[in-house]
C-alpha cells in the first residue's frame, strides 16, 4: 500500500483531531491564521482535501478554510500546485466534472480518491446530517476520506486504448437509450412512424458508426473470440468486459461480479433470513449489458435446463435474468483468462456436481 506520510509513519494509536483535515503527532500545531499545519519537530503532516465538483466551480475543504475554484484548467492547476506534495485529495464522481481535477492532481503526484455519490450519500445519512450544500458536501467528503482512505483504492486514469473503447461503449449504450426514449415519447403524442424514424435517423446512423468502431477493435483482440462464444454475449458486452479487465487486475470471478454490482446482499439476523438482492454498485454500463445478455440467454434453448432449475426454486423472471447475468459474468471472466471457447456440456456437468455437493450454497453460486 502506498504510504501517505512525508517522513516517518505514525504510531498505531495516532488519531486525527476532531474536525481537522490533518493527522498530527504530539508537538505539532496549526497556524491559527492560515489553518495550515506547522511541524515543530520535523514530524509528518498529511493534508486531506475534500472536493465537491460542479460544472463551474470546485468547492474545497482541507487547507484550513473553504475555497471555491473555477473548474477550468488554469485555476485547477494553480490550486493543485498550492497543495503539499503528499496531499490526499478526494472528489465525488458527479458527471464528468471531477475528471479535470483528478487527472491534474494525479499527474502532479498527489494521491487522488474518486468517491461514488452513493458512498457520500450513505455517509451523510449515517451521521444524521439534515442540511446539504456544496460547502458542507466538500467537508463531508474530506471527513470521509480521512477516516476511510486505508480501505479504498487510489484513483488511476485509464490507459489507451481501453479508455477509448470503454467510452465508445458507454456512448453507444446511452445513445440507444435516448433513441428509444424519444421514439416512445413521440409515439405517446400520436406521431406517425415515418416522422419518428425521420427524427431518430441521425442517432441510428451514429449507432451504426459506433458499432463498426467497436467491432473493428475487438476483432484484433484474441480474448474476444472466447468471450463471444457464450450464447447471449455480443460485441458490446465483450468490448466493455475486455476494456475493464485490461485496465483493472481483478483477482477472481467473484471480484469481477462485485465490480459490476451483480453480487448478492446478505441481510440475515438471528433466525431471520433476509431477502437476497443484487448490490447494484459499480459499473452500471457493464451491469446493464450483462443483464440484457442474461435476458437473451433465458430465451435460448441451450440455457433452458438451467432456467428451469431456477424456476423450480421459485425465482421470478427478473431474478432469473439476474442469476443468468451473474453466471454469464463468471463464465466470461474465466474464458477471458483461459482463452477457451464455451462448452455447454462441461458447464452443465460442473454445475450439476456443485449442486449435488453443496445444495445449500447454490443461491450464492448462481
Amino acid at each position: 500500500m502506498k504510504a501517505f506520510w512525508s517522513k516517518s509513519p505514525p504510531p498505531e494509536d495516532t488519531n486525527a483531531y476532531e474536525g481537522s483535515s490533518e493527522y498530527r503527532q504530539s508537538g505539532q500545531v496549526s497556524d491559527s491564521a492560515s489553518g495550515r499545519p506547522i511541524s515543530l519537530r520535523g514530524d509528518y503532516t498529511v493534508v486531506f482535501c475534500g472536493v465537491d465538483a460542479a460544472s463551474e466551480f470546485l468547492d474545497i475543504e482541507g487547507l484550513g478554510s473553504h475555497e471555491r475554484v473555477l473548474n477550468e484548467p488554469r485555476q485547477v492547476k494553480e490550486w493543485v500546485k498550492s497543495t503539499p506534495r503528499d496531499a490526499v485529495i478526494a472528489v465525488e464522481s458527479t458527471g464528468g466534472y471531477w475528471r479535470l481535477l483528478a487527472d491534474l492532481a494525479y499527474k502532479s503526484g498527489r494521491t487522488v480518491y474518486l468517491l461514488s455519490p452513493r458512498q457520500v450519500w450513505a455517509y451523510r445519512h449515517s451521521l444524521g446530517r439534515r442540511a446539504k450544500n456544496d460547502k458542507m458536501d466538500a467537508r463531508l467528503i474530506r471527513d470521509f476520506i480521512q477516516s476511510n482512505h486505508a480501505r479504498l483504492h487510489p484513483y488511476e486514469p485509464w490507459a489507451e486504448p481501453w479508455k477509448t473503447l470503454r467510452d465508445t461503449v458507454r456512448l453507444r449504450t446511452r445513445l440507444a437509450r435516448d433513441r428509444a426514449r424519444i421514439a416512445l415519447r413521440m409515439r405517446a403524442f400520436g406521431m406517425p412512424p415515418r416522422e419518428i424514424a425521420k427524427v431518430t435517423r441521425g442517432i441510428k446512423d451514429q449507432l451504426i458508426k459506433l458499432d463498426k468502431q467497436i467491432k473493428a477493435v475487438i476483432e484484433e483482440l484474441p480474448e474476444a473470440k472466447a468471450v463471444q462464444s457464450i450464447k447471449g454475449i455480443g460485441p458490446l458486452t465483450t468490448a466493455a468486459l475486455i476494456a475493464v479487465l485490461k485496465q483493472i487486475p481483478l483477482a477472481h470471478a467473484a471480484a469481477f461480479v462485485a465490480y459490476i454490482g451483480l453480487d448478492l446482499v446478505i441481510c440475515d439476523s438471528g433466525k431471520r433470513t433476509g431477502k437476497r438482492r443484487i448490490t447494484s454498485w459499480g459499473d452500471v454500463t457493464l451491469r446493464s449489458l450483462f443483464y440484457l445478455a442474461g435476458k437473451s440467454a433465458a430465451r435460448a434453448p441451450e440455457w433452458q435446463p438451467y432456467v428451469n432449475k431456477l424456476k423450480q426454486r421459485g425465482m421470478k423472471p427478473i431474478q432469473i435474468h439476474c442469476a443468468l447475468a451473474r453466471r454469464l459474468a463468471r463464465i466470461a471472466f474465466a474464458l477471458y483468462h483461459s482463452g477457451e471457447t464455451f462448452d455447454l456440456e462441461r458447464f452443465t456437468k460442473d454445475h450439476t456436481q456443485k449442486e449435488e455437493n453443496a445444495p445449500s450454497m447454490l443461491a450464492m453460486q448462481t
